[in-house]
């Protein structure tokens, strides 16, 4: 079967989820490679992997366990079509968002077209961003802004059409390994290589939060501060007039921080927390600047820098409250 889409789908423990998520891709309208990367799974999911290989269009690799980046790396690697996406394994996507971003790329002559994600929770919770369905398409520069401003889309790879060739041009871009938030060391670098971003606020992603899942396994993630540092330095390089786009991200990145202690119920040592709100001062003042930031999210900043108290008891109650029914 020929095709021009090639989907990679990362595998480590989660035989419970992954037939939901291959089944959904081979019902898809629009015709695709699946490249699935068992990344040394302990359980039955390279077994399940490997029942899958009697389809044509499926590839099973399997290797030792070397993480998310790792494993979407290979993938990369054995991509051999012109556009390449990301789903990970846990999740599934409707049939035909595909066919969908696909119409959308080719619409606007967008690099990387994007669509609006279902967040569901274990407990059934199912939430999405926008109520409404629109179109909208950036120049780079915008979709940095967007990528930024939590309003539209954010740093996860996994529901976006991406031409293949911005991984591979000039210096090459991969997922770094050994680190957790992996997007966000690389989004800021695939926008930059585009001409043009299309986003589509139709939700045909199924993103699932799981309680043992990456997102909420106890230990605070903390590389969103190195990820934001990383991506002002890039900005200083290439995108100057960005410079405080970057500032306003990395004072939000110490912010996010904070909040995992929060979610996951942890006591944030002092120490930390102090350098956490020295970190966000630094540049608060380009936050509450920064127009393209909600009020709310200017006034959260605020608060957290100047009545920690007052943040934490607020956040709190958001935290013990948004997945109850």
């Amino acid at each position: 079967m020929k095709t021009d889409l090639t989907v990679v789908v990362p595998v480590y423990n989660v035989e419970k989820y992954l037939k939901r998520c291959i089944d959904s891709l081979l019902a898809q309208t629009y015709q695709i490679n699946i490249i699935i990367v068992d990344d040394g799974s302990t359980d039955g999911s390279g077994i399940i992997a490997d029942k899958y290989k009697v389809q044509q269009n499926v590839t099973v690799i399997h290797k030792q366990n070397g993480g998310l980046s790792s494993a979407r790396n290979i993938g990369i690697d054995n991509c051999n079509t012109q556009f390449i996406a990301f789903v990970d394994s846990d999740d599934y996507v409707d049939k035909d968002m595909y066919e969908e971003l696909m119409l959308k790329k080719r619409k606007f002559g967008a690099e990387m077209s994007i669509c609006g994600v279902w967040v569901e929770y274990d407990n059934g919770i199912k939430k999405c961003r926008h109520n409404k369905i629109f179109e909208i398409s950036f120049s780079n520069e915008d979709a940095l802004i967007a990528l930024n401003n939590f309003k539209y889309f954010n740093m996860s790879v996994w529901n976006v059409v991406y031409d293949t060739a911005i991984f591979n041009s000039k210096e090459i871009i991969r997922f770094p390994e050994g680190k957790l938030s992996e997007d966000a060391f690389v989004m800021h670098k695939l926008i930059s290589r585009t001409t043009k971003v299309v986003f589509y606020s139709k939700p045909m992603y199924h993103y699932l939060q799981r309680i043992n899942g990456i997102s909420w396994n106890k230990k605070v993630n903390k590389y969103p501060i190195e990820a934001a540092k990383e991506q002002l330095k890039y900005f200083e390089e290439f995108h100057p007039n960005l410079i405080y786009v970057g500032k306003c991200a990395l004072s939000m990145a110490y912010i996010s921080v904070y909040n995992s202690f929060l979610r996951m119920n942890l006591e944030c040592p002092k120490e930390y927390l102090i350098e956490l709100q020295k970190g966000a001062k630094e540049y608060i003042y380009d936050v509450l600047k920064n127009k393209e930031f909600s009020i709310i999210k200017r006034i959260q900043a605020f608060v957290f820098c100047y009545s920690i108290a007052v943040y934490k008891c607020i956040l709190k109650h958001k935290f013990n409250n948004e997945l109850k029914y």
